[in-house]
């Protein structure tokens, strides 16, 4: 159901709920850091843990494959450069954060011929898939091509085909995740008018694999809500990260100028 008048943020709300949760993702890195397990940590701030377990790269949950707010790469490419141990929390989306921890990485490890020969079997399969479907796709592009340039329209060019384009309307730069941050990156690379080329898409992060191509009726420019709310955010996260390195070095400072030293007795 929608949402009534009286359900709906204002865009001071809003922002006080943006910065709140942000708020929240800094205490929850201090009570980490502070030796909580995550779990725990969690749990105190209402947040829920979430485990994959060991997982592929092209397995991992779609959220995975959203970009960095204010970084560059995916969290998907995060995790495999990463190590066991590593920590991270990134914004992604407009309003959203992630926090990762590598528990494990397992090595690639030699199958036996059986196993070799029932994934290549598999892979082959599915290369000549793709392929049927590429070739279908780049088929369908030639021929909407050639149409349009009689003079006809896409949609009428995709009814000859009869085709079903699926229509994605108001798709901005703001939270986008999964399959509709690939149609975006594409379709931003587009002209008005124009057809993009066919895009084949294999990672399951993003849902099934599909060949598919873009029109793009139009383009407008558009004022981003959520700005303000970042450019504070980033502002707060930077005044706290000045405030911790002050008081560190004033501790070494301190330390320094009592000629501070530790004794290690060794057994």
């Amino acid at each position: 159901p929608e949402d009534k008048p009286e359900d709906k943020l204002t865009d001071q709300e809003k922002k006080e709920a943006v910065f709140d949760l942000a708020m929240q993702f800094d205490e929850l890195l201090e009570k980490v850091d502070a030796g909580d397990p995550l779990a725990k940590a969690a749990s105190d701030l209402g947040f829920e843990v979430k485990s994959t377990g060991l997982v592929e790269q092209d397995k991992l949950p779609g959220d995975f494959s959203s970009t960095f707010r204010n970084a560059p790469g995916t969290a998907a490419e995060a995790v495999f450069n990463g190590s066991a141990g590593t920590t991270k929390v990134h914004g992604i989306g407009k309003d959203q954060w992630i926090y990762f921890q590598i528990e494990e990485v397992v090595e690639e490890s030699e199958l036996s011929y059986e196993a070799a020969k029932e994934q290549v079997k598999k892979d082959l399969i599915r290369e000549l898939a793709m392929k049927a479907m590429e070739d279908e796709a780049n088929s369908h592009h030639a021929a909407i091509t050639e149409a349009m340039a009689t003079g006809k329209s896409f949609p009428e060019a995709a009814k000859e085909l009869e085709l079903d384009p699926v229509v994605r309307k108001e798709i901005t730069g703001d939270g986008r995740m999964g399959a509709v941050r690939r149609e975006y990156e594409k379709a931003s690379r587009v002209n008005p008018g124009a057809l993009s080329e066919t895009i084949t898409d294999d990672d399951e992060a993003l849902g099934l694999t599909r060949s598919f191509f873009i029109f793009v009726e139009k383009r407008e420019v558009y004022e981003d809500p959520n700005l303000a709310t970042t450019i504070d955010i980033q502002l707060e996260s930077h005044a706290i990260f000045n405030r911790r390195i002050t008081v560190a070095n004033w501790f070494a400072q301190q330390r320094a100028s009592a000629g501070f030293e530790v004794l290690v007795t060794r057994r």
